[in-house]
């Protein structure tokens, strides 16, 4: 039988705030629009510090007066929480390795609220957090920044949920960046259909 209340949730503030961006990633839990939900996170800023193979991605770091829109991920087992943490470099496996741990699991139960309230302490929430500022260490990945933006502009909670994640730290994407993106998709579903 399937379980569903969460174990935890995962706050996410980039390729981790709509279904295509989560699913794929090797959970069993199929996500849709109506898992997810708006979440706030105080003490924490968002940008490019994560990074891996320089390449950036989104990162959060501790900035006592900031804030981060995000949304907040459901997660129904131990073996989706821990798939999902190999997939985001965040586990510890990769601890030992060149590259190191992409980001830290933090405990942000006491620092987010949803629909303006603080999320009651019987399920907690985590969220990827960079340790270390890695923005100058790589280049953004324009296909990233692209999928991400489009990901969230098809979100159900409209422009102004949009608007929101720009003033925290989203970052909208060129023209240029936005054709890299479509580039980029077309190639993966033609390696996909080449693989069948």
């Amino acid at each position: 039988m399937k379980n569903n209340k969460p174990i935890c949730y995962m706050f996410g503030y980039g390729s981790l705030m709509y279904p295509s961006g989560i699913n794929g990633r090797g959970l069993d839990h199929r996500y849709v629009w109506n898992d997810l939900s708006t979440a706030t996170l105080f003490g924490y800023k968002r940008g490019m510090f994560a990074g891996y193979c320089n390449m950036l991605y989104y990162g959060v770091m501790k900035s006592n007066k900031s804030t981060v829109e995000g949304v907040l991920v459901p997660i129904f087992s131990k073996n989706d929480l821990e798939s999902l943490l190999i997939n985001e470099g965040a586990h510890d496996i990769y601890a030992n390795t060149v590259d190191g741990k992409m980001y830290e699991v933090v405990n942000v139960t006491k620092t987010i609220c949803r629909f303006g309230q603080l999320i009651p302490n019987t399920t907690p929430v985590y969220t990827l957090v960079s340790e270390v500022d890695k923005s100058k260490q790589g280049h953004i990945t324009p296909w990233y920044v692209a999928n991400v933006w489009i990901g969230v502009s098809k979100s159900p909670w409209g422009k102004i949920f949009v608007q929101r994640l720009q003033c925290t730290g989203l970052i909208k994407p060129l023209k240029w960046q936005m054709k890299m993106a479509h580039l980029y998709n077309v190639a993966k579903l033609a390696r996909r259909a080449v693989r069948r």
